[in-house]
């Protein structure tokens, strides 16, 4: 089985959890950044964040599932719609994707 995983880990208890928001979680850990395991071959993480990838999405593009979901959350959040056209200003992979998304 395929899997991508969400580097970012949450509590599951704070009120910031509870309130649906893990992503500001007072406990968040992200993978590769403020604890190992970003650059490993392998790593062993809590099934809570991992994704099973289908088969009929290719590899190349599975390694983008992440990246591409932060740039569409934030696009949904300032309101932008996905058919207007616009500058990219941000930088490195989301920067990418939402260039693509554009």
């Amino acid at each position: 089985m395929r899997v991508v995983i969400t580097p970012n880990t949450f509590c599951g208890e704070c009120i910031y959890c509870k309130a649906g928001k893990p992503n500001i979680c007072e406990s968040k850990r992200s993978i590769g950044v403020n604890c190992d395991g970003g650059f490993a071959e392998e790593i062993i993480v809590n099934s809570r964040y991992v994704l099973h990838v289908p088969d009929e999405i290719s590899a190349q593009a599975a390694v983008l599932i992440e990246p591409l979901s932060v740039v569409v959350h934030g696009m949904k959040k300032s309101g932008y719609f996905l058919w207007e056209k616009s500058a990219c200003c941000w930088l490195w992979d989301r920067g990418f994707a939402r260039y693509s998304a554009s």
